[in-house]
């Protein structure tokens, strides 16, 4: 139940494995997130977002966003609109998205040699103390 780990825990504390992941603040886990932007052409965007030092990746055949999106490691929508603009770059969508405190667990947690394997519950692979 991570959902109510929000209401009584400060700090956790995150081992997978027998192996120590994370130590740190809820509110750290929690503060992280990046900015979503779609459009047909954002080759102009990621050079922009280049020469500021942000980073940008292409999400992964897995995730729900189109072929031409991209991830920007920053919650501050509001830069990258502006950048966008400058650049002169088509927007369709143009969103903050929130880390997710079980989705941040399972990240950190993941070990791709156990994932999908029999026998292997997620409550063997991590815990938060």
């Amino acid at each position: 139940m991570l959902s109510e780990i929000r209401q009584t825990v400060d700090d956790v504390v995150i081992i997978a494995r027998g192996q120590l992941v994370r130590q740190a603040p809820l509110e750290s886990l929690e503060s992280s997130g990046a900015v979503v932007v779609r459009g047909p052409d954002l080759a102009p965007l990621l050079t922009a977002l280049t020469h500021v030092g942000l980073a940008a990746s292409t999400p992964g055949s897995a995730s729900t966003l189109a072929p031409c999106a991209i991830r920007v490691a920053t919650t501050d929508v509001g830069l990258v609109g502006s950048l966008a603009f400058r650049a002169g770059v088509e927007l369709h969508e143009l969103r903050r998205e929130d880390s997710d405190l079980e989705a941040v667990f399972l990240e950190l947690t993941d070990d791709p040699a156990t994932a999908g394997a029999p026998g292997v519950a997620p409550s063997q692979t991590g815990v938060i103390r």
